[in-house]
């Protein structure tokens, strides 16, 4: 309850223009690189728990067969809260492209 502001690694680039919303600042282009690549990307628009096109039911909560149902309540929590700040603040990709992303 007493974090200023939550972002989610699967919303990388939605979290950084969500951030820069609430917070100032221009979005810098460095913000957008992955500066440390791996098995995951950022989800596309269909993909988004917001899209009517979103099966989430590929998404899962277990790694390598291991479920930890702590940690996956507080990530539930946190995107939860970081999905309402978004809708709160209309921060969709739309805004973001025209307003924050450097293509």
């Amino acid at each position: 309850k007493a974090f200023a502001f939550i972002g989610i690694t699967e919303y990388w680039d939605l979290s950084i223009c969500l951030f820069h919303l609430l917070f100032g600042g221009q979005c810098l282009p460095i913000e957008f690189q992955n500066t440390r690549p791996g098995g995951t990307t950022n989800l596309k628009a269909e993909q988004h728990p917001l899209s009517k096109h979103n099966d989430s039911s590929r998404y899962n909560n277990t790694f390598a067969g291991f479920y930890d149902k702590d940690d996956w309540r507080l990530y539930r929590k946190a995107l939860s809260w970081f999905l309402n700040q978004l809708r709160l603040h209309s921060v969709t990709f739309e805004y973001c492209q025209s307003h924050c992303w450097h293509k």
